[in-house]
């Protein structure tokens, strides 16, 4: 294979591979203008664009207006042009098109009017009692008309309720207590006393129960506290050692002591040290 006069390859590969660079910046750009476009507002663009050429029409447009339009009409050509949006030249949305968009557009979720109707209602969990995915929203005024016919077909028990027959012995109950209190009162009355006495004794008298009640009431008296006198009562350590150590010094004991030591004699006490030290 013969070689070109002058041929470099090495720097034929990099001119390759500057090329392939710039176009995958171009194709970069490109993209991330497309990506800003799909974000915009096309009915608003071509209100803005209709608006600037009335203005353009009437009286005239300055420099920057003019740039803003020709942005405007460029933004707006690569949007039908790419189709972003579903935006395309001459479009026609029949109901087909619109009853598919209905379908493939999310459903906005049903709130009721009156949450605490709702059979899925809770104060915490679900204050607007909306159903759960999947699921029809009910009231509870149906779930409580509606009756299993499971349920209705269970035959009930025979007699009163059971709180029905407590309450009517606790009455009963009460009956009794009177009546017997009412004996009690009337055979107090003694054979030998006269009839106004009896009459006096056969009036009913009070019971225990008609009595108040007696309420202990409890209380306390604030505890006051001297601050200042806690305050020069607290000592730090080192003070409350240097006022016994003081305090000893001062005692009789202590002032002996030192007197003795005064007074004996250097030469005493190193004899007595050669001594020890000999005995030993």
């Amino acid at each position: 294979m013969l070689s070109k006069r002058g041929y470099n390859p090495v720097q034929a590969e990099t001119k390759k591979k500057k090329k392939r660079e710039q176009t995958k910046l171009r194709e970069e750009r490109a993209k991330r203008y497309e990506d800003k476009l799909s974000h915009k507002n096309v009915g608003q663009i071509e209100r803005q664009i209709s608006e600037l050429a009335a203005l353009e029409g009437s009286q005239g447009l300055n420099a920057h207006d003019k740039q803003i339009l020709q942005n405007l009409e460029k933004d707006l050509a690569v949007i039908r042009k790419k189709n972003i949006h579903g935006h395309s030249v001459g479009r026609i949305e029949s109901e087909k098109t619109k009853e598919e968009e209905r379908r493939t557009k999310p459903k906005r979720p049903f709130m009721p009017k009156n949450p605490k109707k709702s059979i899925y209602y809770d104060a915490v969990f679900n204050p607007f009692g909306v159903p759960p995915p999947g699921m029809s929203y009910r009231e509870k005024e149906e779930e409580s008309s509606e009756t299993d016919e499971s349920v209705i077909d269970i035959p009930m028990p025979e007699g009163e309720y059971p709180f029905e027959e407590k309450k009517k012995k606790d009455n009963r109950k009460a009956r009794n207590v009177g009546r017997r209190r009412d004996e009690t009162t009337s055979n107090r009355v003694a054979p030998d006393i006269k009839t106004s006495d009896a009459a006096e004794a056969l009036k009913p008298q009070k019971t225990d129960a008609s009595k108040e009640d007696v309420v202990t009431e409890y209380s306390a008296q604030p505890i006051v506290r001297d601050l200042r006198k806690e305050a020069t009562q607290f000592l730090p350590a080192t003070v409350r050692n240097q006022k016994r150590k003081s305090r000893e010094d001062d005692s009789p004991v202590a002032q002996d002591h030192a007197e003795k030591k005064q007074n004996q004699d250097p030469e005493d006490e190193l004899s007595k040290f050669y001594q020890e030290l000999n005995g030993a």
